[in-house]
């Protein structure tokens, strides 16, 4: 017998050993962290940026805008697909959560989808470009804006007031557009 054994296991069409895919469901650190990011609100908040946002300034993001970026986020998601692979284990408990609380979603085909993310899009570009880059940054990209992490120490920059009135703005458009109410 030449060459080396075969693996053992099932097969792939093309011949190679299948792979069993388990999500990663993290470390006892990245589980606190993430309590850590919502302090004492649902940790289940901790699943996005946006979450986060709500939890920790729930003065400024209200729960009906971030479901309205939840929802702006699902689709883009839905069209597009995920920019990382991170995103694609919340896409459908956003979709779950949407379409249970609110009818305002009702999709059937994905030109629907599409046309609707679009739609919200240019909605978000009517008001300002900074607005659009903001709260896609924010929902679809799931990052925390620069201001947010410095808002905690001394340094303010005079840019993180344009980019929070962006950020706030944006979302409550998107709840205006999507017709979800406080």
């Amino acid at each position: 017998m030449a060459g080396r054994r075969r693996k053992q296991g099932k097969r792939e069409p093309n011949g190679r050993v299948q792979r069993n895919w388990r999500p990663d469901l993290g470390t006892p650190e990245a589980a606190f962290h993430k309590q850590v990011a919502v302090g004492s609100a649902d940790p289940v908040l901790s699943a996005t940026a946006v979450g986060v946002l709500h939890a920790r300034l729930p003065g400024l993001v209200s729960r009906a805008m971030m479901d309205a970026g939840l929802a702006y986020a699902w689709l883009r998601y839905a069209s597009f697909g995920r920019p990382f692979p991170k995103t694609s284990r919340y896409a459908e408990c956003i979709h779950d959560h949407l379409t249970s609380e609110y009818s305002a979603l009702p999709l059937t085909t994905d030109e629907d989808v599409r046309r609707r993310y679009i739609a919200a899009d240019k909605v978000l570009l009517g008001v300002a470009r900074k607005c659009r880059d903001e709260t896609y940054n924010v929902c679809v990209e799931d990052r925390l804006p620069g201001w947010f992490q410095r808002r905690r120490g001394l340094v303010v920059r005079k840019s993180d007031f344009a980019n929070e009135w962006a950020l706030t703005t944006g979302l409550e458009v998107l709840k205006e557009h999507f017709g979800i109410e406080d």
